[in-house]
């Protein structure tokens, strides 16, 4: 299978399909070069699905959650003051969590484009455009992708060795965790 992306043909190793409970709400494409691209059908499909991952993650592990946006953040929210999420380096502040998840929504390339060192992580978080995707991929997928968000590029294909580095797990061992 293959796929073409920013003009460059890739050859895809794997799907790892949208999991809901790992608030994971689109498909990893890994290719053979090391990359894991987020891809959906158009950017609406993708900013739904980087509002759903968030809400979600905010309804169901609020602990979690807490951690990643900052105490902080939280209380200035709750009293309807303007704060942003902590370690967040754009100029946007935000009054509350709602507000916040609007953003995200209007902005999946940042959210589907992070890398696992760090959402946040200073790096290009980039919309890139889909040109061309085998049939097989397509049905494989469900859809046509058209938009992708490079996910990482930790992934490796000789020894298949995924996940972040120093792991030795297979895309099936780490889908079972």
């Amino acid at each position: 299978m293959n796929i073409t992306i920013e003009h460059e043909k890739r050859e895809v190793l794997d799907i790892w399909p949208a999991d809901e409970d790992m608030l994971q709400n689109l498909p990893l494409v890994v290719c053979t070069s090391g990359e894991g691209f987020y891809v959906a059908g158009n950017r609406e499909q993708a900013a739904e699905a980087a509002y759903k991952e968030y809400k979600d993650w905010a309804d169901y592990a609020p602990e979690d959650f807490l951690y990643f946006i900052g105490p902080e953040t939280i209380a200035f929210w709750h009293f309807g003051l303007k704060a942003k999420p902590k370690d967040f380096p754009w100029e946007e502040e935000f009054s509350s969590l709602e507000e916040w998840l609007e953003w995200v929504r209007a902005h999946p390339e940042i959210i589907h484009g992070a890398e696992l060192e760090g959402l946040f992580a200073e790096r290009s978080h980039l919309e890139l455009e889909v040109e061309e995707a085998d049939q097989e991929l397509i049905d494989k997928l469900g859809f046509r992708p058209t938009v992708a968000y490079l996910m990482g590029t930790h992934f490796q294909a000789p020894g298949k060795v995924f996940g972040p580095p120093g792991s030795t797990a297979t895309p099936q061992q780490e889908r079972k965790e």
